[in-house]
């Protein structure tokens, strides 16, 4: 079944909005923590709706830029051509990396490093999704762009 390309560019940003936090965290894990890439994965999975851990509850909180993303390309999915609607999808969708990968990576680093961080640094995933806004704005300017 071949999904077609408006649709697909519509829902990527969502898909990529659920998983990426998730992604990062095995990333850092994997090379800041010097896990093995499967029980990083395993340690995130047990993870995803502990108590006081939560993972999921970051992705949701995460979504809010995928989903303005998402939301922006439905509606111009009707005036732009398949091929301009990728640009401009995935050029939000890499402006929105672009911020929150560092983001969640430079708060993530130290616990996975066996450092110490703020008790109150935990909020700062509450703040990631709003300054990946601006962000998503300008990389949706650039893929108009190209």
């Amino acid at each position: 079944m071949r999904i077609p390309g408006k649709l697909f560019w519509t829902s990527l940003p969502l898909i990529a909005g659920l998983v990426v936090p998730s992604l990062i965290l095995i990333a850092v894990e994997t090379i800041a923590g010097r896990i093995p890439f499967g029980a990083a994965l395993t340690d995130v999975w047990s993870q995803q709706f502990a108590d006081g851990e939560n993972v999921f509850l970051l992705s949701a909180i995460g979504l809010i830029p995928f989903a303005l993303l998402s939301i922006f390309s439905f509606f111009a999915a009707r005036w732009l051509s398949p091929r301009r609607l990728a640009c401009v999808a995935l050029g939000g969708l890499l402006g929105i990396l672009l911020y929150m990968v560092p983001a969640h990576a430079t708060i993530w680093y130290p616990l996975c490093a066996g450092g110490h961080i703020s008790s109150t640094a935990a909020i700062t995933f509450l703040f990631i999704p709003f300054y990946c806004v601006p962000a998503l704005a300008v990389g949706l300017l650039v893929g108009w762009i190209v």
